[in-house]
């Protein structure tokens, strides 16, 4: 297959995601990565080898301080141009003459519009439907807001509602012009059929076991760790105050491993762990190496976020040989077996607190969990088998498009 590849999503699950895909797909058929970049930055190094890359340049209009609505209104005026430049990318594509276009997510939360102009073949990977539309939790007024922050988002609602409108409305319309819609667990396809009216195809994702693997040496049973975005969807909040009612004599140090996130939610964070009486250490911006040396330091990995699309990181843990303790919602349910390879518990704080004191009291159990949870990954989870299932889902769409053009060529 000939395949044109377009995402630019910020940085994240999503991406890291997209890209070990993008990567092994590359090793099989000849792929063509498309980019934007900012002139005024240098151009990103790649995270996906044996591709061919083609950077395409888009100038937003800077921002001014204290710009307030001014600034609302270059927003808005970018998300036009923005649509307008995807059209002439679409146009650039199709003049190649791909087998098809997989495209995924964009910066801003929505489905390119590249895909409501594209005359090649497209699959969408729709990692979430954007979910600050949809669920409370992952609006701004979620996160951990000073008073003149919260004021300045009434300020400046009626522009924020009509930027949001037009996201969505392009968001919609991309969405249904896409030939196929691709998605990470049978929990957000029916989150694509409840936002979009459309059925998706599950190509579950994957992980690397021989990067993230245990260590020989047990870790300290005093130390869990939770890893994510740092965002009041992400449930720290739950697991600290869950932790803090463990008894004392045998409560655990909690690391958070947080890549982004506002800025206020570290010191909100730490000043809830004070509270509640837990050792914290939040680490962010941290390499992948750091990483999984803090998975590999520690007993135990927590999940509390609120309906998780996937949960990239409990691949990650697993592979490090932890045993999971999450929430039993999103698609944590269709990764995690609870009584195997760790325990899901309802979103409650003391049925929370009772797994997690159950399963580091138990060096044996939290020996089964981990090496069942090794063991599922090397035969459900890696990324070859995920790169096989996108594949296999892609090949019907280039097959039409290489039939029509053997049709036009007689």
């Amino acid at each position: 297959m000939r395949v044109a590849v377009w995402h630019d999503p910020p940085s994240g699950g999503a991406r890291r995601a997209f890209s070990e895909l993008v990567r092994r797909l590359a090793r099989r058929h000849t792929v063509q990565l498309y980019r934007t970049i900012d002139p005024g930055e240098a151009a990103p190094a790649s995270q996906v080898s044996d591709v061919r890359i083609e950077d395409l340049v888009f100038s937003p209009r800077p921002q001014r301080r204290l710009g307030l609505y001014w600034n609302d209104l270059l927003t808005y005026r970018d998300l036009q141009d923005y649509d307008w430049w995807e059209r002439g990318l679409a146009s650039r594509i199709d003049a190649v003459g791909y087998d098809l276009a997989l495209v995924s997510v964009l910066r801003s939360g929505q489905a390119p519009s590249a895909l409501a102009y594209l005359q090649t073949p497209t699959a969408y990977y729709c990692h979430e439907p954007p979910r600050r539309f949809w669920e409370p939790w992952c609006r701004p007024e979620a996160a951990p807001l000073s008073r003149y922050e919260r004021l300045r988002l009434l300020w400046r609602w009626p522009t924020r509602a009509v930027i949001e409108s037009a996201i969505r409305r392009r968001d919609q319309r991309n969405v249904a012009r896409a030939g196929l819609v691709l998605t990470n667990s049978e929990y957000t396809r029916g989150r694509i059929q409840a936002v979009y009216r459309r059925d998706a195809t599950v190509c579950y994702l994957g992980v690397d076991p021989e990067y993230f693997r245990p260590l020989l040496d047990p870790p300290s049973p005093k130390r869990v760790i939770s890893v994510g975005a740092l965002e009041a969807h992400k449930g720290f909040d739950f697991v600290i105050r869950a932790l803090g009612m463990i008894p004392t004599e045998r409560r655990p140090e909690l690391t958070i491993v947080g890549a982004s996130g506002h800025p206020r939610m570290p010191s909100s964070l730490q000043r809830l762990a004070s509270r509640v009486q837990v050792r914290l250490r939040i680490c962010q911006a941290i390499s992948d190496d750091e990483l999984r040396l803090a998975y590999q330091a520690s007993a135990l990995f927590v999940f509390g976020a609120r309906q998780e699309p996937f949960g990239l990181v409990l691949l990650e843990a697993m592979a490090c040989g932890l045993p999971v303790v999450a929430v039993a919602e999103g698609g944590v349910p269709e990764i995690v077996r609870s009584g195997e390879t760790g325990l899901l518990v309802p979103r409650d704080e003391a049925a929370f607190a009772a797994a997690i004191d159950s399963v580091l009291r138990d060096p044996k159990l939290r020996r089964r969990f981990g090496a069942n949870a090794r063991q599922d990954v090397d035969e459900r989870w890696s990324w070859e088998d995920a790169a096989n299932r996108l594949e296999q889902s892609l090949f019907p769409i280039a097959a039409g498009r290489s039939s029509l053009s053997q049709m036009e060529c007689r």
